[in-house]
C-alpha cells in the first residue's frame, strides 16, 4: 500500500525540509522536498504544516506500573488487571509518538511490596501474548531491571524471556549512589509502600548487609546477558570508576548517571548515555542529582527516556530548542530517535530516510506546546487526534 504525507515540515537527520513523504509497504521510499503528493498516489494525508518526526524510541519507562496500580498514591490497594494496564500504556505511547517502547520492569520482593516476581512475569507474558495477537499499537520490549543486592536466580531465568531486550543493573543500596542521602531513600519507600519507621530501618539494614554480594552478582548477570545477546545497561552510575567497571563488564548504556563525571567517562569510553525526560521538563533531578542540561552541555548525552512520563520525549526535544539549549530541531529529535536506536542496535528505524521503517509522529505546536496529532507504525496509522482544524503554520 502507498501512503503519502504531504504539506509537512519533515525532520531529517541533518535538516528540516518542507514537502511530502512517500511510503510503501511500511517503508519510506521517497522524500519530495518542496513538492506534494505525486500523481496517482494512493492514500494522501495533509499534515497541514505540522512537523513530521521519526517515531520516538523509549529506552526506559515504568509507567505501566502506575497503570496497573503497582506504584502511585494507592499502590497495592486498587490493583488493576495487567492486560488493561498494558493496553493503557500502549495507548499512552502511541498518543505521544512513541513507536518503540522498552518497559522498565522491576521486582523487589522484600522492598516495594507492590513489585514482585509474579507481577513482572505477568507483564512480560502479557506483552508477548498481545504482540503475537496483533493487539498492540506500537512495538513493546522489556528493559529488565535487576537490583544488585537481590538474589539473582530469578533474574538469570527471566532474562531469557522473548520480550527482554536489555538488562539494567541498579544499585539502590541505602547510603550509596542515587541514595547517598539515607533520608531520601526512606522517603521514597514511604511513598511506594505503607512501611513504618521500624520496617524501613529493617529494610535498610538488610540491604546494607548484602552489599558485599554486589560484585559477584554483577558478574553473573553480565555473563548471562552476553550469553543471550542482551544489551547491558548500568543505572545511576555515580563515578567514573563505576562507568569503567561496567564498560569492562560489557556495558553499552549508562542510564541516568547521577554525577557528571560518570556521564563524561561513560561517553568517553563509547557507552551511550541516556537521561530522564522529566529531569529536563522539571529543570533538574528530583533527587538532587545530575541535571540533564549539564550532561548535554559537555556533549555527554545520547538519548532521553520517559522514565515514567511518556510525554517527556516529544515535549523534552522541543523544549531543548525553545529554551535555546540546542539550536536546531533535528539535533534535538536525535535524542529521542536515532540516539536510542543506536543504543539498542536498531538499524531499521530512528530516522526519516529512504529504506527505513515508516515509524513516524506528526507533531503540532500550535497550542503553544507539542501535541502529537498522528502516529504511524511501519506506515500504519495507529493514533490520530482530531481536535485540530487548519491553523497557521507551526513555529518551534
Amino acid at each position: 500500500m502507498t501512503l503519502v504525507i504531504e504539506n509537512a515540515q519533515i525532520v531529517l537527520p541533518d535538516r528540516v525540509v518542507e514537502g511530502a513523504l512517500c511510503l510503501e509497504d511500511g517503508r519510506i521510499t521517497d522524500i519530495r522536498e518542496g513538492a506534494g503528493a505525486p500523481d496517482g498516489a494512493g492514500q494522501v494525508i495533509d499534515a497541514e504544516g505540522d512537523w513530521l518526526i521519526p517515531g520516538c524510541i523509549d529506552l526506559h519507562g515504568d509507567d505501566i506500573e502506575f497503570e496497573i496500580g503497582a506504584l502511585g498514591p494507592r499502590a497495592g490497594t486498587l490493583r488493576m488487571p495487567v492486560e488493561l494496564g498494558l493496553i493503557q500504556s500502549d495507548k499512552n505511547a502511541a498518543a505521544w509518538g512513541i513507536t518503540t517502547k522498552l518497559h522498565a520492569i522491576a521486582y523487589f520482593e522484600d522492598e516495594a511490596k507492590n513489585r514482585s516476581k509474579r507481577l513482572s512475569r505477568q507483564i512480560m507474558d502479557a506483552i508477548r501474548d498481545h504482540a503475537a495477537a496483533g493487539r498492540l499499537l506500537v512495538e513493546h520490549w522489556v528493559d529488565l531491571r535487576y537490583e544488585v543486592t537481590a538474589d539473582p536466580a530469578y533474574t538469570l531465568e527471566a532474562m531469557a524471556h522473548p520480550v527482554v531486550r536489555m538488562i539494567s543493573v541498579m544499585d539502590h543500596t541505602p547510603g550509596e549512589g542515587q541514595f547517598a542521602d539515607l533520608e531520601s531513600y526512606k522517603a521514597l519507600n514511604r511513598q511506594l509502600t505503607d512501611a513504618d519507621d521500624d520496617e524501613l530501618e529493617r529494610l535498610v539494614a538488610e540491604k546494607q548487609a548484602r552489599a558485599h554480594l554486589k560484585t559477584a552478582h554483577e558478574a553473573l548477570v553480565a555473563a548471562r546477558a552476553h550469553e543471550l545477546g542482551l544489551i547491558i545497561a548500568s543505572h545511576d552510575d555515580n563515578s567514573a570508576a563505576r562507568a569503567e567497571a561496567w564498560y569492562a563488564l560489557g556495558g553499552r548504556l549508562s542510564e541516568m548517571p547521577v554525577r557528571l563525571e560518570a556521564a563524561e567517562r561513560a561517553h568517553a569510553l563509547g557507552m551511550f548515555v541516556s537521561m530522564a525526560g522529566p529531569n529536563l521538563l522539571r529543570g533538574g533531578s528530583a533527587s538532587g542529582n545530575l541535571n540533564l542540561i549539564e550532561a548535554l552541555a559537555v556533549g555527554a548525552l545520547d538519548a532521553i527516556c520517559s522514565d515514567y512520563y511518556p510525554p517527556a520525549l516529544v515535549c523534552g526535544a522541543f523544549k531543548l530548542v525553545q529554551d535555546g539549549h540546542i539550536p536546531d530541531l533535528f539535533d534535538a529529535i536525535r535524542l529521542v530517535s536515532s540516539g536510542p536506536a543506536a543504543a539498542l542496535g536498531l538499524t531499521d528505524r530512528g530516522a526519516i530516510a529512504p529504506g527505513l521503517r515508516g515509524d513516524l509522529a506528526q507533531v503540532s505546536t500550535r497550542l503553544g506546546h507539542p501535541v502529537v496529532r498522528r502516529t504511524f507504525l511501519a506506515g500504519d496509522l495507529v493514533y490520530e487526534d482530531r481536535r485540530f482544524e487548519k491553523t497557521p503554520t507551526n513555529r518551534c
